[in-house]
């Protein structure tokens, strides 16, 4: 063979190695698998009166069960509404529909499926004509019959905005309150009993705002609540992450973010035992907000934090680890000008983008709620305003939003 043939089929040898090292590298980085998210189903639920979707979460059957809120039934112009849960099926399907509540204004703001097959929820419910509200905390069994309803805080605001069952069968709500604490308002950590009844309160923060929007129980029995903060960090609000013990006493506390306004969303703990939080970041862009993700180790102290930019006003409202140790995250991507964008990205292990995918519907909004489902899918609850429909039985003012969205099927 010349000098020439031998040095050409060199060539040809060393681009097929690399033509096949680039798929190599794209299938390790996850871009083969990138999803495509198509619309299986989305409804619009409720009566004559306002009812607004806060929360969402997936059910064994495939369905989901959404909290919110409902003006049905209340005096007008009282403004008061009753805590509302919906349970759909799997085709999006009302299987039923319950409202519950006290005198004044409930609001129901977290939904969790229990052991039992029922339902605990949290949220808030304000007094008539006051500005004093309680933490609200139900239980509700498979029929949506309530079972008990229990009341936590002081001359305050209190407020429950995530709760979760625990392993010995009670509860744990994180949310807000200014009855007590260190001064504005301060992270409200609740642990009850399985009927309900308090077992410790505790609250965490400084001088500032302090508020909480998810909480955890961790593998070794204690806890981890995200949230953001006032009262100390790099400037405005930072993402503030709180771990405590079985008994609520905190272990470490850590603030992540820049100069902007850092917020969490939610976060789940990593095979690992460290810790993932998503949410949103304008420490990253001049004025507009990235999602945001931040990994840590165990003791909390960051690993890696990653902005995402889907084009607008953007947030990050779940995120789950794959089997494979890389993070699914999804939220919303809002443009200004455009309709919102449903918004999903996988994340390598150390903070990498994989792949992201936006779908465009034309009721999504930046404030819904978003759960990840077995399938590799999402639920989505919120809310839809309507116009006036004169001929028809149908609500003339806000409705429950619900949409299901799966993986595309296929090539």
């Amino acid at each position: 063979m010349s000098g020439s043939g031998a040095a050409g089929s060199l060539l040809k040898r060393a681009a097929l190695l690399a033509f096949l090292g680039l798929l190599l590298a794209f299938a390790a980085a996850g871009v083969a698998g990138a999803e495509e998210f198509v619309m299986q189903w989305e409804r619009t639920l409720g009566g004559r009166e306002a009812d607004r979707g806060f929360a969402v979460q997936p059910t064994a059957d495939g369905g989901c069960i959404i909290a919110g809120e409902t003006f049905a039934g209340r005096p007008y112009p009282t403004g008061w509404a009753d805590a509302l849960l919906v349970r759909l099926d799997a085709s999006g399907r009302p299987v039923w529909q319950k409202s519950f509540g006290e005198v004044g204004h409930d609001r129901a703001l977290s939904v969790w499926p229990t052991a039992d097959g029922g339902f605990a929820v949290t949220g808030v419910t304000q007094r008539p004509f006051t500005r004093d509200a309680d933490a609200l905390l139900a239980k509700l069994d498979a029929g949506g019959q309530l079972r008990w309803l229990k009341t936590f805080g002081e001359a305050g605001e209190d407020a429950g905005a995530c709760v979760r069952q625990t392993a010995d069968g009670g509860f744990i709500v994180a949310g807000t309150t200014t009855s007590s604490g260190a001064g504005g308002a301060d992270i409200y950590l609740i642990k009850t009993g399985a009927d309900g009844n308090p077992e410790w309160e505790k609250t965490f923060g400084g001088p500032g705002e302090d508020t909480a929007a998810a909480v955890r129980q961790t593998a070794d029995g204690g806890f981890i609540v995200a949230g953001q903060t006032f009262s100390s960090g790099a400037g405005g609000y930072d993402v503030y992450l709180v771990k405590t013990d079985g008994a609520g006493r905190k272990q470490w506390e850590r603030t992540f973010g820049g100069p902007g306004w850092d917020l969490a969303g939610a976060v789940e703990e990593t095979t690992d035992g460290g810790y993932i939080v998503v949410g949103r970041s304008s420490s990253f862009r001049d004025g507009d907000f990235d999602i945001y993700l931040v990994r840590t180790d165990a003791q909390g102290n960051k690993r890696w934090e990653l902005s995402l930019d889907g084009g607008g006003f953007d947030t990050g409202k779940c995120v789950r680890e794959t089997a494979n140790g890389d993070f699914l995250i999804a939220g919303w991507a809002d443009p200004g000008g455009g309709p919102v964008a449903f918004y999903a990205a996988a994340v390598s292990t150390a903070g990498k983008k994989l792949w992201e995918k936006t779908l465009a519907g034309s009721r999504f909004g930046r404030e819904f709620a978003v759960q990840p489902t077995a399938d590799g899918g999402f639920v989505v609850a919120g809310w839809w305003a309507e116009p006036l429909r004169n001929l028809e039985w149908r609500n003339d003012d806000v409705q429950v939003y619900a949409a299901r969205l799966t993986p595309r099927q296929g090539p």
